[in-house]
């Protein structure tokens, strides 16, 4: 008997997924906006999905790199990057977006006079209402004066003047600044 075969030939490739990058996790002011997501820029032929799309900007939510609107909570996102070349083959990251209060308000109140030429020892700008994960800077007409940031806690903070300690309260406008602990730009 004569031999029937045929043959084909087929070529099978592994292709990597595509890149899912949520990025760091991010602390932010309470009412700011960010923007999550990786270093990774757009891939060609890769589709991107963010979870609670209505968080984000309109115009970058299919974006690796989307834009959060005004931040009112605590939310995770996650990140699916899907191949359109290959079926079923994507990838997955999730970045959390923390949500962080400013400081609440607080109230400052000074020492009043002093007649020049006596100089100012004894004057005090003083603070009420510190918040224990609050740190406070003293500012002088705008300026930031160079003294450290002064830990909140659970009542009053003082700043005296001393010439003989190298602080002395002129006079000038005294401005109180406040931050959130570990979480800068919460002012």
């Amino acid at each position: 008997l004569p031999s029937c075969n045929s043959e084909a030939t087929v070529s099978v490739t592994m292709v990597e997924p595509p890149v899912a990058d949520a990025g760091a996790d991010k602390y932010v002011c309470y009412g700011s906006t960010v923007q999550i997501g990786g270093s990774t820029g757009s891939e060609e032929g890769v589709e991107y999905e963010w979870t609670h799309p209505e968080d984000l900007e309109n115009e970058t939510q299919n974006s690796p790199t989307p834009m959060l609107k005004p931040v009112t909570k605590d939310q995770m996102y996650k990140l699916t990057a899907t191949s359109t070349i290959v079926d079923n083959c994507k990838s997955q990251d999730s970045v959390w977006v923390y949500k962080v209060a400013k400081p609440k308000k607080f109230e400052v109140t000074g020492t009043g006079s002093y007649c020049e030429g006596t100089g100012s020892t004894g004057m005090v700008v003083k603070l009420s209402g510190s918040e224990p994960d609050v740190e406070y800077q003293l500012l002088k007409d705008g300026n930031v004066l160079s003294l450290p940031w002064k830990r909140g806690g659970s009542g009053e903070l003082s700043w005296a003047g001393d010439i003989t300690s190298g602080f002395d309260i002129t006079a000038g406008v005294y401005t109180v600044i406040a931050r959130k602990v570990n979480h800068t730009g919460c002012e």
